[in-house]
């Protein structure tokens, strides 16, 4: 019985990795892609166990590395990592991290809004710091904050109201 949890865990992380390679996929081109990525993101840390949630991160980001297009625009490699958008990558780890573990602590969608905004704020400076150091701080808030502000509010908003319903299907 233990090795079939075991199972279904890692099965339930891959299948929330294979929906975050996919919701990267759906993007609108710009510097930094408008993607569904975040939508995805808060989904699988409020649907998921904090360990569970951090592996699909880790599972996604090593398909992606290791070179499946997974990335958005069908980018991968490590070069994709150290480029522009390598930050925001590489930031949606830690930032599942803290959502996630503020989110199991509490079942009120506004307490949950209220700390995915929190999250997002740490993928924004994760992502913008990255940014800035590949090249300078000019533009750094008007490429990879105030372009994402509303779009993302709109995906994280969606991934709260939808996550009780899924953690429901899930069981």
């Amino acid at each position: 019985m233990k090795n079939r949890t075991r199972v279904l865990q890692i099965c339930r992380a891959a299948l929330f990795a294979a929906m975050l390679a996919i919701s990267a996929l759906i993007s609108i081109p710009t510097p930094i892609p408008i993607t569904l990525q975040t939508f995805a993101l808060f989904l699988l840390a409020d649907c998921l166990p904090l360990s569970q949630a951090c592996l699909s991160v880790v599972i996604y980001l090593c398909l992606g590395t290791v070179g499946l297009p997974v990335f958005a625009g069908f980018q991968s490699g490590i070069g994709t990592l150290l480029g522009p958008t390598g930050g925001f990558l590489v930031g949606s780890l830690p930032t599942v991290a803290l959502y996630g573990y503020l989110a199991s602590k509490t079942g009120s969608y506004i307490l949950r809004l209220f700390f995915a905004a929190l999250s997002v704020m740490l993928l924004y400076l994760i992502g913008g710091l990255w940014y800035a150091y590949l090249f300078g701080t000019s533009g750094v808030l008007s490429v990879c904050v105030f372009p994402f502000i509303l779009p993302d509010a709109l995906k994280i908003t969606a991934a709260v109201l939808l996550a009780d319903r899924f953690k429901r299907i899930m069981k």
